[in-house]
């Protein structure tokens, strides 16, 4: 458990990431960040599948958004399919990282792809905060 010093320290850091696209098809999941988002004074959007969020990229434009984080095993169009078909699309893409609950792919095979981290559901919020300061993860 993180101690008072630690977490004021965290804070300390300025953001990483301005604006970010949340791709998870758990609702709660979407408000919980979506609160975080907003209390950082972050601008962001939520897609409740991989399907919906090339949908929010074509109309927004990709050059808008500096963070992609999305969840692996959705119905639709999963967050493989998604990164699949957005790097298909663009040449250069947000710094994009997966959540996942299951184990039906690796790190490695996520990676691979072109994701920058895989962190395991249910994510720590101040290890979600440190992921939005660009403070290393342990």
């Amino acid at each position: 458990m993180m101690d008072a010093k630690a977490r004021a320290k965290i804070r300390e850091t300025p953001l990483k990431f301005k604006r970010v696209l949340l791709v998870d098809d758990e609702k709660e999941i979407g408000e919980i960040f979506g609160d975080i988002f907003t209390d950082l004074g972050m601008d962001w959007k939520y897609a409740i599948n991989g399907k919906v969020a090339l949908d929010i990229l074509s109309a927004e434009g990709i050059g808008g958004f500096d963070l992609i984080i999305s969840d692996v095993r959705m119905p639709v169009m999963d967050g493989h399919k998604f990164l699949t078909e957005l790097k298909k699309k663009h040449a250069t893409i947000p710094d994009f990282i997966f959540l996942t609950g299951f184990a039906d792919r690796t790190p490695e095979e996520l990676m691979a792809l072109g994701a920058r981290a895989v962190y395991a559901k249910p994510l720590d919020l101040m290890e979600l905060e440190k992921i939005l300061r660009g403070i290393p993860t342990a």
